[in-house]
């Protein structure tokens, strides 16, 4: 008997590989907030610990990881059709755009400022419609 676990969603056949992802020696994964794939098929592995930022190759090798000191509260990511990586920083009420490499290009929010019926208030997601409007749940 195999333990193999195979999950079927919407008709397509998914095959689970665990584990995955190979950290150095003596690194875990911490709580992983979410997961995003940009346009070269790296996946970025958001989590609450350091580095915050993994990004790994479509093998599962570690390639990349930045981040550190950069957040409070790990929580949202998505990658936009440029690549830019949107991060959201759920108790730092603010979310960082970066460059692959980790470099902040711009944020969105005032670090460590909740707004009241402004942004933000511990914000949670972003997404980015066709037209290049970005929405944020807060």
């Amino acid at each position: 008997m195999r333990d193999d676990l195979v999950v079927t969603l919407g008709g397509q056949t998914y095959a689970v590989e665990c584990p995955w992802g190979a950290l150095p020696d003596g690194q875990k994964f911490g709580p992983v907030s979410q997961l995003a794939v940009d346009s070269q098929d790296r996946v970025y592995v958001f989590q609450r610990s350091n580095p915050p930022v993994l990004v790994f190759d479509p093998d599962g090798i570690l390639v990349n990881s930045w981040g550190i000191g950069e957040f409070s509260d790990a929580h949202g990511i998505f990658i936009n059709r440029d690549d830019l990586v949107l991060l959201v920083d759920r108790d730092a009420h603010e979310i960082l755009a970066c460059e692959t490499s980790g470099a902040v290009r711009f944020r969105l929010g005032q670090r460590h400022r909740p707004r009241f019926n402004e942004p933000f208030n511990h914000p949670t997601d972003i997404a980015q419609a066709p037209n290049g409007d970005y929405y944020v749940s807060d």
